[in-house]
């Protein structure tokens, strides 16, 4: 079951169709407070709207439910963000994937706590990653199949501790069997030499980042 969680991040111009292709093919769209300014830009409606609701605008809200949208009002002063309520209701509702739409820009805190919460354990066994049509980050715990275009920058960062065993293939600069220490940048700015490309670990979390804008993965 695919999940996409829109966020309140931001989204780059120009880059919508396949935003909202996502969409249309998701199990299920919850949105986090302000990303449903996203999904209605974006010309859908999301089955979920779960948040405090401070950021998304009233009228929308009040012309949600209307449009079959369960809404999930929280109060202000809670412990989580919007976007850590919306990511547990994607797993109540048996996410087997999960990706985050409007992830990035904005605030740093914001964005690194994003991730953080994209990377945490409580998600093992679910694939997550992050999308916002022109970028594209990966979590992986195990082994990723990517059809990146050819030329396409491969970012491949250590998350929490040291990655072992790391393998690559169909990019310019493999790595074989090898342990991206935490805090290396060797794995950064690697090029996809070929439209497949693999990439898998035998232990730690793997952050694995794209600006190809075409792409589609498997695990």
């Amino acid at each position: 079951m695919h999940v996409v969680v829109v966020a309140n991040g931001e989204l780059p111009p120009g880059y919508e169709r396949p935003v909202r292709t996502m969409l249309e093919a998701a199990d299920l769209v919850i949105a986090a407070d302000g990303g449903l300014t996203h999904c209605r830009a974006l010309g859908v409606w999301p089955n979920v709207l779960i948040g405090d609701l401070d950021s998304a605008p009233p009228q929308l809200v009040t012309q949600a439910p209307e449009h079959g949208v369960e809404v999930r009002r929280f109060p202000t002063d809670k412990d989580s963000t919007d976007l850590e309520l919306a990511l547990e209701a994607a797993q109540t509702a048996g996410a087997t994937a999960i990706t985050v739409i409007a992830a990035f820009g904005g605030r740093l805190d914001h964005e690194l706590a994003t991730i953080s919460l994209i990377a945490a354990d409580c998600l093992n066994g679910i694939a997550t990653d992050a999308f916002d049509g022109r970028r594209h980050l990966w979590v992986v715990r195990g082994v990723l199949d990517l059809s990146l275009p050819v030329g396409a920058t491969v970012s491949l960062v250590p998350w929490e501790g040291d990655v072992q065993g790391v393998v690559t293939e169909g990019l310019q600069w493999p790595l074989d069997t090898e342990t991206l220490p935490f805090g290396t940048t060797r794995g950064v700015s690697n090029v996809a030499l070929d439209t497949h490309q693999l990439v898998s670990i035998s232990g730690g979390v793997l952050l694995v980042i794209s600006d190809g804008s075409s792409t589609t993965s498997s695990r």
